[in-house]
């Protein structure tokens, strides 16, 4: 991942969205397909409208689930505490980024995460789904959380406790990115993995 595109953002873009959606902004990016699991994120969000926080879930994405998605949330968000903006360019997700307090990936597989590696170089906690990806990035209670596939209380309840807590979740932000920028600069790993090949050209030379 380019870290230094996540690591900062224009703050007046970033202000922008802030005052658009007013409150505490949760987000969740990724494509719109049945193997992401948005409909478990949407079943959170019922929980974390009807604890009385007043905060927005932003879906950044398109896919095949689109339209049930937009259905869902037209349904049971009448308040507009959740919406789903399609499709951004990927020099347009930073802001998105470094609006948010959290940032939640509800998958059933994930191979890595790379929005995980993203959100975390934008020093923002993550709340996902305990897949061989996530589990790789994130450390449970320090860079981010680990919930149970498919347990939208679970995941409801860790999105409450970091709404709720700005300073923790603040404080487990600035882990992730500390922890992002270490192992997962891709010009860093780039350069390691040439290291490493060049040593080994020597080594099999006669």
């Amino acid at each position: 991942v380019d870290i230094g595109r996540f690591a900062q953002a224009d703050d007046a873009k970033v202000r922008e969205i802030q005052m658009r959606y007013e409150y505490p902004i949760v987000l969740a990016v990724g494509r719109l397909e049945k193997e992401k699991s948005f409909d478990a994120v949407l079943s959170a969000w019922k929980q974390v409208v009807a604890a009385g926080l007043k905060t927005r879930l932003l879906i950044i994405g398109e896919g095949s689930e689109q339209a049930r998605l937009e259905k869902i949330i037209a349904e049971d968000f009448k308040d507009g505490s959740a919406v789903l903006l399609g499709k951004r360019a990927p020099d347009d997700l930073p802001p998105y980024y470094h609006a948010a307090s959290v940032f939640v990936l509800a998958s059933q597989s994930e191979s890595f995460g790379k929005v995980l590696v993203e959100a975390g170089a934008s020093g923002i906690p993550c709340v996902a789904t305990q897949t061989a990806g996530a589990s790789e990035i994130i450390q449970q209670g320090s860079t981010g959380y680990l919930v149970p596939l498919g347990d939208a209380d679970s995941l409801a309840a860790r999105i409450i406790e970091l709404v709720r807590d700005p300073a923790k979740a603040k404080e487990i932000g600035s882990k992730a990115r500390a922890r992002c920028t270490a192992l997962y600069d891709g010009k860093k790993v780039t350069e390691e993995v040439l290291r490493l090949w060049h040593k080994a050209a020597r080594r099999r030379k006669p």
